[in-house]
Parts: C-alpha cells; structure tokens; sequence
C-alpha cells in the first residue's frame, strides 16, 4: 500500500516572493485600467491566485516479501516521478488577454498585489491513498528423488536399461523410459538402485559383479541443469564400451575418454529425468 501526503496552498509556487514595492509599469496600469467593460482586474487576479496550488507530495513505501522455497526477497516500488504543481480544479484562468504587458506569472502577481489582491493563507490538506499489487514469482527448484539416466551424445535419448539378469556385467541401453533402471542419489553422493548402494569395480557398475578387494565408493553429483557426473576412485567418467565379445554397447566407468573411445564408444553426457510414476495393473 503506497500513501501520498499531499499539501496544497493556494498561490502559484513561482510567485511567493515578497513585494517591496509598486511598480507603476504598463503591466500595473493595464490592471487599473477600466476601459474594458464587464472585466474587473482585481476579480481577475483572484481567479489567478485560485487557479493554482503548490504542492508537497511525501511517500512512504512498504516492503513486499515473497516466501518460495526458503528464498526470500524484498521488493521495493519506486514511487516515480512526483508533481510539483497542479491545478485546483478546471481550467485557470491564468494571465488575462488585457494584461499581455506583464512579462510572466511573477510580474502580474506582482502588479495584483499592488491593487490589492495577494495569494490566500487558507491551506488545505489532502490525502490521497493508492492501492497497488505487487506479484513476484520465483520459480523453486525441485529435487529430484528418483530418477532414470538419459544419453545425450552417444546413443542420445536412450535411457540406462533396467538389469536383465544377475550375470549382467554392464549396463544395457533402452529407448523405452519403462524400461530404465530408477535410481536414487542419497545425501552423501552415493547411488542406490533397488535398495543397493551402487560401487564400482573397473568399469563395472554393478555392486555383486565385483573383483575380489577391487570395489570402490561411487560418488555422484547432479548439477543445476540435471547432468550427471560420477567418481569411484581414479575412475573419473562414465562412457558407452563396445564389448568387443558381442559388439553391444554397455555402461561403464573409467579413467579417461581414451579407454572407451578404443572400444569404438567415448565419454558420454547423462542427463537425470524423473523417474516415470509405477504402472498399477488393474485389479
């Protein structure tokens, strides 16, 4: 809610000035003058001195706060440009056709007050409230719980294939979301698939296909656009790896794009995506 203080006293805010003294000028002479029937230069300098109001505008302005996703943010309006001067109401008179000798507002003010007619004391005070609407709108990030693991650049859309068997080494590869394996990333980096904390042998990543003392932690990381990166040791990056025993290309992590550009695959880039909702088979 923004509240506008406004004061208004009567008189043109250019024409406050003292008068010292009279100055017998065509200005002057042209309001005495009485060779203008029905007019009245004294009548005409009331509605001048009515026609306008100073004004002094003062603005306070609350503080708007937004609360999404624990972020908080104040919002400050700008008040904007305010009027210096305005107008009583209708149209001012202003100076008369008669009075064209007077060189601006300030000397016919002058030359009224010598016949008499100065700016009025009476002062009226005027609030005035605006109401205004601030909508700010932030957009909450969400965490993704569980999710399924996207190709991007090699075999780009194909998603990290549920395990068909025990005796499946590798990862396979799926172009249907149903069939992507669901993993969850715990508080300390660590991925859990069907209530298994995943580690990683070479290049395997399957915890009951492991060597003998060879397993390492698995730790990943998901970054703010939802890519995925993975470390287990001094094997720094998943790839795609063509077994050369069946030409298939499977998951694996290793130490450098090298090792799996020579199987025919590379490096690769996975993206997370929500894992789809379970399908409820009807009863």
């Amino acid at each position: 809610m923004r509240y506008l203080h406004i004061l208004a006293l009567l008189g043109a805010a250019s024409v406050n000035a003292q008068i010292t003294k009279c100055v017998a000028d065509n200005c002057l002479r042209a309001i005495r003058a009485s060779a203008f029937p029905g007019r009245s230069g004294t009548a005409d300098c009331r509605s001048f001195f009515a026609s306008y109001v100073s004004v002094t505008v003062t603005a306070t302005v609350t503080s708007v706060h937004t609360d999404l996703a624990s972020a908080t943010t104040t919002v400050i309006e700008p008040v904007g440009v305010l009027p210096a001067k305005r107008q009583a109401g209708g149209q001012p008179s202003g100076i008369p056709a008669y009075a064209s000798p007077c060189s601006g507002l300030a000397r016919y003010s002058s030359a009224c007050a010598c016949v008499g007619v100065t700016e009025s004391a009476d002062a009226v005070t005027t609030t005035i409230t605006i109401s205004t609407s601030t909508t700010k709108t932030e957009v909450s990030t969400a965490t993704i719980t569980e999710f399924v693991m996207q190709l991007q650049n090699i075999l780009p859309g194909n998603y990290v294939a549920k395990r068909g068997s025990p005796n499946e080494a590798y990862p396979r590869f799926t172009t249907d979301i149903a069939g992507a394996a669901v993993f969850k990333r715990l508080p300390d980096g660590q991925l859990e698939r069907n209530g298994e904390i995943l580690q990683s042998s070479p290049y395997s990543l399957y915890r009951d296909w492991i060597w003998a003392g060879g397993s390492t932690q698995l730790i990943c990381n998901v970054d703010a656009d939802k890519f995925l990166s993975c470390v287990s040791g001094e094997y720094e990056m998943m790839g795609v790896y063509i077994w050369s025993q069946d030409q298939n290309p499977y998951l694996a992590q290793g130490k450098a794009a090298a090792d799996f550009e020579a199987t025919g695959g590379g490096k690769v880039t996975i993206k997370v995506l929500p894992a789809p909702a379970p399908t409820v088979s009807a009863p």
